[in-house]
C-alpha cells in the first residue's frame, strides 16, 4: 500500500492585517469583542511551526475556524473551535502543511461575528527585511555621550614648562573605551539578497563587513562562509580577539531572524545552520 507523502513548508508567516467584522444582526450595544495584533504568535522550533491564537472571549462562544486561500477561495483548514482548543481561550495550528501563498483566517463566533487574519506564508528561502529598532538603551548611552563630550570640550589642557601640549591620557582610554562601548550597544546584522545567494552584514560603528552566504542540502538549510583565524583581521579589520563574540553575536541574530527552526554550528570556515 503506498504511503502518502506530507509535504511540509518551513517558510517564515508574516501577518498582513486583522479584521473584525461584526454581524449585520448585532446591536450597537452589545459590541463584538475585538481580535488584536497580540493575539497571535507565530512560533517556529526545530521540527515544527506554530500558529498560536488566543481568542477575545470564552471559547463557547465560538463555533468553527477555517484557512483558506485568497486567489482561489480553496479552504485548506476546517475544524471546530471546541476541537482545538488548549484551555479557555487558546489554540494552537501546526502551519507546516501550509504552502507558499495568501491566506485568511476566518474565526466565526455563535453571533457570526468574523475574526478575519491575512497572512502570508513565504518560501522557504525567503529573507525577511530587517529594520533598525531605536533601543533606550542606545538612547541612553547618547546621552551619556553627549555629556561626557561637553565636559571635554571644558577639561583643563596642560603644558609643560615650554607650552607644549601634555597629553591627557585619561581622557584618550576614556574616550576608546566609550567607542567600543558604543559599537557594542548598537551593532546589528544586517542581510541582503536571499538563502540561495545572499550576503549577512555585521554592521559596528563605522565597521560593515559582509559574509557570503548560501543555501544548503539535505538537512543543511544554509551556510555562511567566514575567513578563518589567519585571514580573519585582514578580512574583516576586526580584531582576532573578537572573533569568537562577533561569530556568536551573528550567529545568534541569523538564527533568531532567518532560521528559527534550525540550531547552528559554528566551525573555523562556516557557520551552518541545520534543520532538525
Amino acid at each position: 500500500m503506498p504511503e502518502n507523502k506530507i509535504d511540509n513548508w518551513f517558510g517564515n508567516i508574516s501577518i498582513i492585517d486583522i479584521h473584525n467584522n461584526p454581524s449585520v444582526h448585532r446591536k450597537e450595544a452589545n459590541e463584538m469583542q475585538i481580535m488584536k495584533e497580540n493575539s497571535i504568535k507565530i512560533v517556529h522550533y526545530p521540527d515544527c511551526q506554530q500558529i498560536i491564537l488566543w481568542l477575545p472571549e470564552y471559547y463557547s462562544n465560538y463555533n468553527s475556524i477555517i484557512i483558506k486561500e485568497k486567489s482561489t477561495e480553496k479552504v485548506i483548514f476546517d475544524n471546530k473551535i471546541d476541537q482545538i482548543i488548549s484551555g479557555s481561550i487558546q489554540f494552537i495550528i501546526d502551519s507546516l502543511f501550509i504552502p507558499p501563498g495568501t491566506y485568511e483566517i476566518i474565526i466565526l463566533n455563535n453571533s457570526s461575528d468574523k475574526h478575519i487574519i491575512e497572512f502570508i506564508k513565504h518560501t522557504d528561502d525567503y529573507i525577511p527585511s530587517v529594520k533598525a529598532v531605536e533601543n533606550t538603551s542606545t538612547n541612553e548611552l547618547e546621552t551619556i555621550l553627549n555629556q561626557i563630550e561637553k565636559e571635554e570640550k571644558e577639561a583643563i589642557i596642560y603644558r609643560d614648562g615650554i607650552g607644549k601640549i601634555i597629553p591627557n591620557v585619561d581622557l584618550e582610554m576614556r574616550e576608546k573605551i566609550l567607542n567600543e562601548l558604543a559599537g557594542k550597544f548598537t551593532r546589528k546584522v544586517e542581510y541582503e539578497g536571499n538563502l540561495r545567494s545572499g550576503i549577512i552584514i555585521y554592521v559596528e560603528n563605522d565597521k560593515r563587513v559582509k559574509f557570503d552566504t548560501e543555501m544548503g542540502g539535505g538537512n543543511c538549510l544554509f551556510y555562511v562562509f567566514l575567513p578563518n583565524k589567519e585571514r580573519w583581521e585582514g578580512a574583516t579589520g576586526i580584531p582576532i580577539s573578537e572573533r569568537d563574540n562577533v561569530l556568536e553575536f551573528i550567529a545568534i541574530s541569523a538564527n533568531r531572524d532567518q532560521a528559527s527552526s534550525c540550531y547552528y554550528e559554528i566551525t573555523e570556515d562556516y557557520i551552518t545552520y541545520y534543520r532538525r
